[in-house]
């Protein structure tokens, strides 16, 4: 078992919001007071970011310069995780004119926004410890885990994935997404006092348990009326059902013929 396999099998202890003890450093939880600034300085956006978002952002302004192109070729033939690394390399050593045309383009923004999310959730510069797209994954990942992020990685047929994005808006406009002020403000007068101090993960799995304490009152009530009525436990494990994605095979990937239609169709 690895460090970090090793590290996620601790979750049932994560409550707790001790630190993690990890080959680069001491990974510390994220508060609910530190949220604020995590999200503001842009951390979680390169947290959660993939390959194919720069791409697509790089794709949108190619037709403005032809030295885009270049840069897409480069990080078509190499992983993310080095790409970044490589934007941070080229920093010291690249000439003026052509730091100037990478800050242009914000990718040396990019790695030094990356850089900065790692070093605010170890408490120092790690990312330089870090050698491989697998590693770099495993850190985000971790990093998310702790924290209680979900993040769906776009799908990477394009219509696929607006559709699957029209799905989630229109789930926002029916109000089945939960806002993050009104976790904070139950959890607040469920503890008579405001949650800043708690970790973001503490601060979840409290609202998540009282969210089951509303629907075990809810179906205790109706179980008074109905014996058709199934009393939920108050001590239930949370599970929250996966939201459906349109997938796609590596077959229907490769053909160029996929539609939403078709795929919808099967």
């Amino acid at each position: 078992m690895s460090k970090i396999e090793y590290l996620k099998a601790l979750k049932p202890f994560y409550i707790y919001g001790r630190p993690l003890e990890t080959d680069i450093g001491t990974l510390h939880f994220i508060t609910v007071g530190e949220w604020y600034d995590f999200v503001l300085e842009g951390y979680l956006s390169v947290l959660t970011m993939e390959k194919c978002d720069v791409e697509n952002q790089l794709k949108s302004i190619v037709h403005l310069d032809s030295g885009v192109q270049i840069v897409l070729d480069v990080l078509k033939f190499c992983d993310f995780f080095t790409f970044i690394k490589n934007i941070g390399e080229s920093v010291n050593n690249e000439t003026d004119i052509e730091n100037t045309y990478l800050h242009a383009l914000g990718l040396v923004d990019l790695y030094q926004k990356m850089r900065e999310m790692f070093e605010f959730c170890f408490k120092e510069d790690v990312f330089h410890k870090i050698t491989s797209q697998e590693e770099f994954d495993s850190y985000r990942g971790l990093i998310m885990d702790i924290n209680c992020i979900t993040h769906e990685k776009p799908n990477p047929n394009p219509e696929i994935e607006r559709f699957n994005q029209m799905k989630r808006l229109l789930q926002q406009h029916k109000g089945d997404d939960v806002t993050f002020d009104s976790m904070y403000t139950s959890v607040g007068l469920a503890l008579g006092k405001d949650p800043d101090n708690m970790t973001m993960y503490k601060f979840y799995k409290y609202f998540e348990r009282l969210m089951q304490f509303k629907n075990y009152d809810t179906s205790v009530l109706f179980a008074t009326v109905s014996d058709k009525v199934k009393v939920e436990p108050w001590y239930k494990k949370v599970e929250y059902k996966e939201d459906t994605q349109i997938t796609i095979s590596e077959e229907q990937l490769k053909n160029k013929s996929v539609s939403i239609d078709n795929i919808l169709t099967k």
